[in-house]
């Protein structure tokens, strides 16, 4: 096991970069420096540089798996970050846009927008 410990050996030409392992260094130049992106999904033809990543394209995209449950209103979300998202925008009433009439703050100015039509302000 390697820790960051200053010696990093193998140094991208390009851009600087350090590593401790050569094959880190070859896979960084071959996904950063290159338009090498061997694992083409079937369904549309957009490419990735990683298995992992295409996995996950074909599941958010391509199909219907939405296993991120929102426990406030039970919509559902591919990915932990968009809930995340929605959460704070939705239903986390303490952000920087407060409606001066009502006094809910929304994190979003849009959301805040919205709002304000129930009091026929806009």
């Amino acid at each position: 096991m390697v820790f960051h410990t200053g010696d990093e050996s193998y140094k991208c030409k390009k851009c600087g970069k350090c590593f401790a392992y050569r094959c880190r260094l070859r896979e960084h130049v071959r996904i950063s420096h290159t338009d090498d992106r061997p694992h083409k999904c079937t369904e549309c033809g957009k490419c990735f540089a990683y298995p992992c990543r295409l996995r996950e394209h074909v599941r958010i995209s391509h199909t219907d798996d939405r296993p991120h449950k929102c426990t406030e209103c039970g919509k559902c979300f591919a990915e932990r970050r968009v809930l995340r998202e929605h959460i704070r925008g939705i239903h986390t009433h303490n952000g920087p846009h407060k409606c001066m009439e009502s006094g809910k703050c929304f994190a979003f100015r849009s959301h805040l927008h919205c709002h304000m039509l129930i009091h026929n302000k806009v």
